[in-house]
């Protein structure tokens, strides 16, 4: 269970007429919401950048200054984004020069 939840359910529990007897129902409701509730620590500690020192969240894939994987599954990615760009490198040349043409043609076009 998540502190910040116990917080607000702290919250609706509402203490409008401060008599005992409310005050303990009250009181036996959360006491038994207490016992049977594991609590997790919500604050978790920030990732220090091993090339520049910046601090990041918890859950950073990339340093927010100098943009190092913080992560081995955000290395992956970068990896397999690497690795797609070489596989394709001669389509993605062909689309340029193709691409490079069309704005040429349409230039010329343009003068004319």
């Amino acid at each position: 269970m998540n502190q910040i939840y116990f917080e607000g359910y702290l919250r609706i529990l509402t203490l409008k007429q401060l008599r005992p007897k409310s005050i303990r129902e009250k009181l036996w409701r959360v006491y038994t919401f207490l016992i049977y509730t594991e609590f997790k620590e919500t604050s978790q500690e920030s990732i220090r950048c091993h090339r520049c020192g910046t601090i990041n969240a918890h859950d950073s894939m990339f340093c927010k200054t100098c943009f190092q994987t913080m992560t081995d599954l955000a290395a992956k990615q970068i990896n397999t984004m690497h690795q797609t760009v070489i596989n394709n490198l001669d389509a993605i040349t062909s689309l340029t020069e193709k691409e490079k043409a069309k704005i040429a043609a349409d230039a010329s076009e343009a003068k004319s």
